[in-house]
């Protein structure tokens, strides 16, 4: 009687960045880098759409002044207006139209009122930081004589004022974290030539001099960048940095953009200046020695800085971000403007297809939640069992133990195949009962997975190998293959061989810390190798066999030109014109299993079981080199994690260093890598250790397709390698993610380390097929007509 099922469960929790799927009755339209969702449809927005640190949103539209609380997934009406800020508690700072002549901020549900303004030049944007405070430039009485700063809090309004002969220009102040505030203070008292200064909370920091200053900004360091104008001049020629105690310049250049708009030019908390220049968007902090131009930037405006150094501009056809190496195309728009870029390196921005403006938010990318719960029955060595050694017969996809049994009882057993009772005759007639436990593994489970139609799903093919893992740290636990001398030979039809290569890989790593000392066969049965698998099985085995069956086209082949595949590492053989005197070629892709039958009890070395270590044949035959093919690296790249980084999981800590990646999980852990790969590549490859004792779950993915998976419960203990991880195709130049994501499958924290990434090219040369078979015909024919039984 078959035993109950051990089940285990993976209990993955999104993490905090994800978008709903559907906002405001728009879903999700784009997947890379960045998931980008469009947050209107079909209004007309006015360009001014705000973002703060927890991706909350404001934009004016023909609805209103909007608010969008990802918390609650709601867009709520804060008034009819333009937002000019929202502050990381989600006050939003409004006024009533483009002059300005209200100031208003809602907050916790209510509007409060903080001024009237009287703006002679009616161009006071005013301006709200990180925690609420509003800064603003008032022209008293509209005369152009008095001129004020305000600055409003939750302790009131206080006002830095000037007289009758002096005025601040017309472009707003800058308030940092702290509630500092900076400002151009130009004075003019009819008698002399007019000038400009910089101030902060009313202190002069810079002497007077040019009138025609610009474009203050102010960080949390209280720390000043800005400008310089001609008379007539609407481009910015020179850039300074005040660093609270000296001046010194930045770059001397025409830098476009009409200076009433200081949003060409920004400073983060870290010192980092960027702008937009001549040659596209530039960047200058006080370790370049020279400003420099972004890549890919040229035509950009609106630069956005974060403190990470993330930098995000606007294009004619679309919204850019340069992660502190490389730059990548966030989204494709129509006219965008006004893009917003936050701490979390989250975008906002409108874009208009000539009719419509709509809001756009756009966050880094998460891997999609993996499928990592398998079910496995339980495997413990026979009661009173010694041996040292195992052979375990593994099934493939849609199948089951009786592939492997004589059971009339189920439908889809072969008649007269019972492998697992002819090798253990074999090893009663040789005396070797004791030395060798025959096991048949079932996975039939997971290998039920029916979202496949005519081949394996994504999902089938990743539990295939988490069953492997499972398998080899059930054969390792129960003491087989521990010991200098024994022997461990797995034997699969199919997709089994995912499942049987998994394990040894993972009993060969346990061999390279001398904890599984044993041999390892493997004996591939018409091998299901998507995704170039056929380089890669066999690779860790001490020996590897594929016996296939070649078909007569797609009609006999059921997974349409991925089986009967020679294997890089492993002597091939098509077995395929044995069936015309053993069976008929309804057998088809089975047909390999019962060859190898056939050849447990024949008594005629036809190769097959005569090659396997527990074969009375086995100590007189000399293995076979493989014959399979013989590959070449052409392209191996070695992958930088700090210049790839794009974006990780709020949840969980994360360091990435230019070797290393290491976190520990939240709900879940995952980093994104954005690889501008040369030339093309079919494989990954890196090392990785799960540096905590708890169970978590290790998936890769490239651009969504899951690569592979690692259970750390099963997994040896320091430093190994991935293997090469195949791609589904060939992966072409160009930009594509990389995705590591870590879910905790219990309450217990899981950490990992992830090095040595590197991406593979590797082609493949065929050597000729073996002629051993062929050599043997007769003697198989005569062999097949004497002992009949074991034939049909």
């Amino acid at each position: 009687m078959r035993s109950s099922a051990l089940l285990f469960v993976a209990i993955i929790v999104f993490g905090g960045s994800l978008m709903p799927a559907t906002v405001n009755g728009q879903g999700v339209f784009g997947v890379g880098p960045y998931t980008v969702t469009q947050m209107t449809n079909n209004q007309t927005v006015d360009y001014n759409v705000q973002i703060n640190t927890s991706g909350w949103l404001a934009w004016s539209s023909s609805e209103g002044v909007d608010l969008w609380n990802r918390t609650a997934t709601q867009i709520v009406s804060v008034g009819q207006g333009i937002p000019r800020g929202l502050s990381d508690f989600g006050d939003v700072l409004w006024t009533p139209d483009e002059l300005a002549d209200d100031i208003y901020v809602w907050r916790n549900g209510t509007n409060t009122r903080i001024g009237p303004i009287w703006s002679w030049h009616g161009q006071s944007d005013p301006h709200m930081n990180a925690t609420g405070t509003v800064a603003w430039d008032e022209n008293a009485g509209g005369n152009g004589n008095i001129s004020s700063i305000r600055v409003w809090n939750s302790d009131g309004i206080r006002s830095y004022t000037y007289g009758s002969a002096e005025q601040t220009i017309v472009e707003p102040p800058a308030v940092n974290v702290a509630g500092q505030v900076a400002y151009i203070h130009v004075r003019n008292d009819w008698t002399g030539p007019t000038q400009g200064r910089v101030m902060i909370d009313g202190q002069q920091v810079t002497a007077w001099g040019n009138p025609n200053i610009r474009s203050a900004r102010i960080n949390a360091l209280g720390h000043v960048v800005y400008g310089e104008t001609g008379y007539t001049s609407e481009f910015l020629r020179v850039l300074y940095f005040y660093d609270g105690t000296r001046t010194q310049m930045v770059v001397q250049d025409q830098i476009p953009g009409e200076w009433l708009y200081n949003y060409q030019v920004q400073m983060n908390d870290e010192d980092t200046i960027v702008w937009t220049g001549v040659q596209g968007i530039s960047i200058w902090n006080k370790t370049l020695p020279i400003c420099r131009s972004l890549p890919n930037s040229e035509g950009g405006s609106n630069p956005q800085i974060n403190s990470k150094g993330n930098v995000a501009w606007s294009k004619s056809d679309g919204i850019y971000l340069w992660n502190g190496f490389t730059t990548a195309k966030v989204a494709s728009a129509q006219n965008p403007s006004a893009v917003k870029l936050n701490e979390k390196g989250e975008l906002a921005w409108t874009a208009s297809d000539g009719n419509d403006s709509e809001v756009f938010f756009a966050g880094p990318h998460s891997p999609p939640t993996p499928d990592n719960a398998i079910t496995v029955q339980p495997f413990t060595r026979p009661a009173g069992s010694t041996a040292k050694n195992a052979i375990v017969l593994v099934h493939g996809w849609k199948d089951n133990p009786s592939l492997f049994t004589n059971d009339p009882a189920d439908p889809n057993h072969l008649t007269t195949t019972d492998m697992k009772a002819h090798i253990e005759q074999a090893l009663a007639q040789s005396g070797r009962s004791s030395d060798w436990d025959v096991f048949v593994y079932d996975w039939s489970t997971d290998a039920a997975n029916t979202s496949g139609t005519i081949a394996p799903s994504e999902s089938c093919k990743s539990k295939a190998g988490l069953q492997g893992q499972y398998l080899a740290d059930r054969l390792k636990a129960n003491g087989y293959g521990v010991d200098s001398g024994s022997q461990v030979h797995f034997v699969a039809h199919s997709l089994g061989g995912k499942v049987i290569d998994e394990a040894t890989r993972i009993l060969s790593t346990y061999k390279d810390k001398q904890q599984f000392q044993g041999g390892i066969q493997e004996t591939f049965l018409d091998a299901y190798t998507p995704s170039d698998w056929r380089f890669k099985f066999g690779e860790k085995a001490t020996y590897a066999e594929h016996y296939y069956y070649k078909g007569n086209g797609i009609e006999d082949d059921p997974f349409f030109g991925h089986t009967a595949d020679n294997l890089t590492h492993a002597y091939n053989d098509d077995v395929t014109w044995m069936i015309d005197y053993v069976g008929s070629k309804s057998q088809n892709h089975k047909w390999p299993v019962r060859f190898y039958d056939n050849t447990i009890s024949s008594g005629v070395p036809i190769g097959g079981f005569q090659y396997s270590m527990e074969s009375n044949f086995y100590s007189t035959w000399t293995h076979p080199e493989p014959n399979g093919q013989q590959t070449t690296t052409v392209v191996k790249t070695s992958i930088n994690p700090q210049e790839s980084f794009f974006g990780g999981s709020e949840t969980g800590n994360y360091t990435v260093t230019p070797e290393h990646i290491t976190g520990s999980t939240g709900s879940p852990l995952w980093i994104n890598l954005l690889l501008n790969t040369q030339g093309l590549n079919n494989y990954l490859e890196f090392n990785f250790a799960f540096t905590s004792n708890a169970d978590g779950a290790l998936s890769v993915f490239l651009d969504d397709q899951l690569l592979g998976q690692f259970f750390e419960q099963y997994a040896p203990k320091g430093d190994q390698s991935s293997g090469k991880m195949w791609f589904n195709e060939l992966l072409q130049e160009g930009s594509h993610l990389l995705s590591f994501r870590v879910d905790p499958l219990t309450a217990d924290t899981s950490s990992i380390d992830i090095s040595h990434i590197e991406l593979g090219y590797v082609t493949a040369v065929p050597e000729p097929a073996s002629i051993m078979l062929l050599a043997m015909a007769l003697p198989v024919w005569v062999a097949c007509h004497i002992r009949r039984r074991f034939c049909r």
